[in-house]
C-alpha cells in the first residue's frame, strides 16, 4: 500500500486517507473551536461593557435632569410666593412671566425623565396649566387689569402645591430614589399604573387651553357601547397588531375617560401596555418596548426628508387601518431610535368663496404682490368648492421606529376628547383677499384652511400662511370670515424636530 495512505474502517468497509489529515482536523480543528470562543467571549464583554457605559451615561443625563428639574420647581416656588407679596401690576407681571418660563423648562425636563404615562401625565398637566395661567395673567396685567381675589386665591393654592413638589423631587434626590428603573423596559412597565386617592394637585380655573373648566368638559370622540375586560383584550391585540399577545388585565381606571388597562408580553418578547376607553372601546394611549432601542448610534443624525416622508406614510397607514379618518402630519420630534410624529384630522367642507381654499405653493423669493396674484390664478367665483380643513384639536401622536417603520407607541388622548363632525360656515373670505392683510415682509410658502382651539375652548376656522423672513418660518392665522389677525406661531425646525414658539 502506498505509504502515503492510511487505511480507516468504516461502516461500509476500508477507505485510504491521506496521512496527516486525522492529525490536522484533530489538532487544527479544536484549536480553531477555542480561538471562536475566545473571539465570542471578547465580544460579549466588549458588549457588555458597551452597554454597561451607555447605562451609565443614560443614569449620569436623568440624574443630571432631575436635578434641573429640582431647580425649574423652586426656582417657580420662589416666584410664586413672590406674588403672595406684591401689588404692582409691573411686578406682578414680570414675575408672572418668569412663572411661565419655569413651567415651560420643567414640562421639557419632564419629558426627559423615565416615568410612565400614569406617574407622569397629572403632573404634567399640573405645570403646563401653572405657566398658561401666568400667561393670561401677565397679558390681563399688561391691558390694565388687576389680580381678582379669586385669583390670589388659586394662586396660594397654586404656591402650596409647589411647595409639595418640590420637596417630594429633593427627598428623591437626596434618598437616591430616582425612577431609574425605568430606563429599560422592564423597570418601567413594572412600575404600578395605581394613583393616590382623590387629585393630587389643584384645579386651575381660568380662560385658557389647558384650563380645568375646559378639560372638565365631556369627551366628544367617545361613542358605542361600554366594553367589558374580554372586548377590551380583543381590541387591544388589534391596536398591538398581535394576536398572540400575552396580556394582563389590570381592571378599569377612572377618570374623564374611564378606561381598561392590560400589559403584558407581544409575541416577539416585547412589553407593552395599553389604554381603552370604557365607552367603546378605543384607543386612549398604547406603549410597547422599541426592538431596536439599544443600536447605540445607528440614528445620531435628525432624520432626512425622505426617511421623514416614510415615517409620516407608515404613521398614516396605521391610522387609517385603525380606523381614523384622513390625518394630517404637523409636526415631530426626533430621538436616537424613534420619530414622534403628530398627526391632525382632516374633515372636507364646501364653501362659497374663489380660489382661497385649495393650498398653494409660493417661491420663498417672491413678493407679496406676486404671492397674491398666484392666489387669484384659476378663480371659478361664486362656485361652493370642496376643501380639506385641518382640525388642530383632533389630535393622535405616534411613536415610530426610525429603522423599521413600525408604531411602538400611540397617545390618543386629545382626539377622545375632542373629536367630533364640525360645522362650518358657508361663506368665507378668499384666500387672496385675506393674504392683503398680511406683512409684506412674510414671504409665503403654502397656505390652507384650519380649524384652531382658542384660550376659550371654542374653535376659529382660519387661514393659515405659512412663510419666512429673515431666515426664520411662521404660521400666520387669520379669521377665515373677518381676514382679522388671530394668531402668530414662529416654527423652529432643528435637529430635534419641529416646535412652535
Amino acid at each position: 500500500m502506498d505509504k502515503r495512505y492510511e487505511k480507516r474502517k468504516t461502516e461500509n468497509g476500508y477507505v485510504l486517507i491521506p496521512r496527516g489529515v486525522m492529525v490536522v482536523f484533530g489538532c487544527v480543528l479544536p484549536a480553531l473551536l477555542v480561538a471562536a470562543l475566545i473571539a465570542s467571549g471578547v465580544w460579549g464583554s466588549a458588549n457588555r461593557v458597551r452597554a454597561e457605559e451607555l447605562r451609565r451615561t443614560n443614569e449620569g443625563i436623568y440624574r443630571q435632569a432631575y436635578t434641573e428639574l429640582a431647580d425649574s420647581v423652586y426656582n417657580m416656588q420662589i416666584a410664586l410666593s413672590k406674588l403672595m407679596v406684591s401689588e404692582s401690576p409691573a411686578t406682578l407681571s414680570e414675575t408672572l412671566d418668569d412663572i411661565r418660563f419655569e413651567s415651560g423648562a420643567i414640562a421639557g425636563l419632564m419629558g426627559r425623565i423615565p416615568q410612565s404615562h400614569a406617574d407622569s401625565v397629572e403632573l404634567n398637566r399640573f405645570l403646563i396649566q401653572i405657566g398658561d395661567y401666568a400667561k393670561g395673567l401677565s397679558g390681563a396685567l399688561r391691558r390694565g387689569g388687576r389680580l381678582s381675589e379669586e385669583d390670589r386665591e388659586q394662586l396660594m393654592e397654586v404656591f402650596t402645591a409647589s411647595e409639595a413638589v418640590f420637596g417630594e423631587i429633593s427627598e428623591k434626590l437626596s434618598s437616591g430614589s430616582i425612577p431609574l428603573s425605568a430606563l429599560n423596559g422592564n423597570g418601567f412597565f413594572a412600575q404600578t399604573e395605581q394613583q393616590e386617592a382623590g387629585p393630587r394637585y389643584p384645579s386651575i380655573s381660568y380662560d385658557g387651553p389647558y384650563s380645568d373648566s375646559i378639560e372638565n368638559r365631556e369627551p366628544m370622540g367617545l361613542g358605542g357601547e361600554d366594553t367589558d375586560g374580554d372586548a377590551a383584550h380583543k381590541k387591544a391585540r388589534e391596536y398591538l397588531e398581535d394576536e398572540g399577545a400575552a396580556l394582563e388585565y389590570g381592571g378599569i381606571s377612572g377618570g374623564k375617560i374611564p378606561f381598561h388597562g392590560l400589559s403584558g408580553t407581544l409575541s416577539d418578547g416585547r412589553r407593552a401596555e395599553i389604554a381603552l376607553s370604557v365607552n367603546g372601546g378605543q384607543l386612549l394611549y398604547l406603549r410597547t418596548e422599541n426592538p431596536n432601542a439599544q443600536r447605540g448610534g445607528e440614528f445620531s443624525e435628525k432624520p432626512s426628508e425622505e426617511e421623514l416622508s416614510r415615517l409620516e406614510e407608515a404613521g398614516r397607514a396605521w391610522l387609517l387601518k385603525m380606523g381614523y379618518p384622513k390625518m394630517e402630519a404637523i409636526g415631530a420630534q426626533y430621538y436616537e431610535s424613534g420619530v414622534l410624529i403628530s398627526f391632525a384630522a382632516v374633515q372636507s367642507a364646501r364653501f362659497n368663496s374663489s380660489n382661497g381654499m385649495r393650498d398653494a405653493l409660493i417661491s420663498e423669493d417672491s413678493d407679496m404682490s406676486e404671492a397674491i396674484n398666484m392666489l387669484r390664478e384659476d378663480k371659478s367665483a361664486g362656485e361652493a368648492e370642496e376643501t380639506e380643513v385641518i382640525i388642530y384639536s383632533d389630535l393622535v401622536k405616534l411613536w415610530l421606529d426610525r429603522g423599521s417603520g413600525m408604531v411602538i407607541g400611540a397617545d390618543a388622548n386629545g382626539y377622545l376628547h375632542s373629536h367630533t363632525e364640525r360645522a362650518m360656515p358657508s361663506e368665507i373670505m378668499v384666500c387672496e383677499r385675506a393674504a392683503e392683510r398680511l406683512s409684506k415682509n412674510l414671504a409665503i410658502e403654502r397656505t390652507a384652511l384650519a380649524l384652531i382651539p382658542m384660550p376659550d375652548g371654542s374653535e376659529k376656522l382660519c387661514h393659515e400662511f405659512t412663510g419666512s423672513f429673515a431666515g426664520e418660518r411662521y404660521a400666520v392665522y387669520l379669521d377665515a370670515e373677518t381676514g382679522d389677525e388671530v394668531r402668530i406661531s414662529r416654527l423652529i425646525n432643528d435637529e430635534n424636530g419641529t416646535s412652535v414658539l
